[in-house]
């Protein structure tokens, strides 16, 4: 069963970077960034209709903010790597998409987002590498930062609890959410 509070534990106590980090910085806090940031960007481009701005807004930061669900249920690979796994028999690559499908159909997200929503991932790793690894070297940058963002220290505990404020505030379903 797909349930937005296991995607939300689990979010927060994976970290980014396999751990190889300053400090805990969760795929939860790395979510719910995104949200805030990807369509807030994307507002700035006009990329939103005018008639439909407020859903499509919001149908942006809920594909962003759930983004890397599927790691809940299938551990993340670096992409070298994951084009060439296979999970018995099919690509990871394909695996991870089937599961990425269901979530997005449970909870009717729009995929069309996707695309958008990845620019504004790589582009926040420079944020992250910067605030996070501690033998990062600015010249091996390939993307231009986030003006504005900062890692900051979230808790596991923290991070779950933000993800599913965020997920309400969304309208993201929850009907399988405890109170809080």
């Amino acid at each position: 069963d797909i349930c937005l509070e296991d995607i939300a534990t689990s979010l927060a106590n994976q970290c980014r970077y396999n751990g190889a980090v300053n400090f805990h910085y969760s795929v939860a806090q790395h979510s719910v960034s995104l949200a805030h940031i990807v369509p807030y960007f994307l507002a700035q481009r006009g990329r939103f209709s005018q008639a439909r701005f407020e859903e499509e807004y919001r149908d942006c930061a809920a594909t962003a903010l759930m983004h890397d669900s599927t790691e809940t249920y299938i551990q993340d690979f670096i992409k070298p790597i994951k084009s060439r796994m296979s999970m018995g028999g099919i690509n990871i690559a394909k695996v991870e998409d089937r599961i990425e499908r269901c979530i997005f159909s449970k909870f009717g997200l729009d995929r069309d987002w996707l695309v958008d929503v990845k620019e504004f991932d790589a582009r926040i790793t420079t944020n992250e590498k910067r605030a996070l690894l501690p033998f990062h070297k600015p010249e091996q940058e390939v993307y231009e930062a986030i003006p504005d963002f900062y890692v900051t220290k979230w808790t596991p505990e923290f991070a779950k609890q933000k993800f599913l404020i965020t997920a309400r505030q969304l309208e993201i379903d929850g009907d399988d959410l405890v109170n809080h």
